[in-house]
């Protein structure tokens, strides 16, 4: 057996690694879908003085979803110095922003870097023939 040739896999082996991966997925989807609803206002709160958390709640479209509103302003909370730089987040937001909150967007942040890692994996392994076959 080839590890890295997935069609050389028991069929259940397989299975059991691909069908991991994509649950894994849904999981990490729902979860972000869970916490931006409950912690989207949160968010917005303790963003009050930063010009971008600002312009989305004024410009807010009906079609934007809040899992797409909580992953811009956690993106900005992640990469908090050079939102500083750039002048889209406060720095007085940043000093004052609940640790609670941070530790959660980074834990989710993570999770969602391993299910995408997880699948990137799974498909260079699905596309990975053995030396004999063609």
């Amino acid at each position: 057996m080839n590890i890295t040739d997935m069609s050389t896999w028991p069929h259940e082996a397989a299975l059991l690694f691909v069908g991991s991966g994509f649950l894994f997925l849904f999981i990490n989807i729902g979860m972000q879908m869970y916490i931006s609803k409950k912690y989207l206002p949160t968010l917005m709160t303790a963003l009050s003085n930063s010009p971008y958390a600002l312009s989305l709640s004024k410009h807010s479209k009906p079609y934007r979803s809040k899992s797409l509103t909580f992953g811009l302003l956690a993106g900005l909370v992640l990469f908090k110095n050079a939102s500083v730089r750039a002048g889209d987040l406060c720095a007085k937001d940043v000093k004052n922003f609940p640790r609670k909150l941070e530790r959660i967007i980074k834990l989710e942040f993570s999770l969602s870097l391993i299910a995408i890692t997880g699948m990137v994996v799974i498909g260079i392994l699905s596309k990975i023939k053995s030396e004999n076959s063609f």
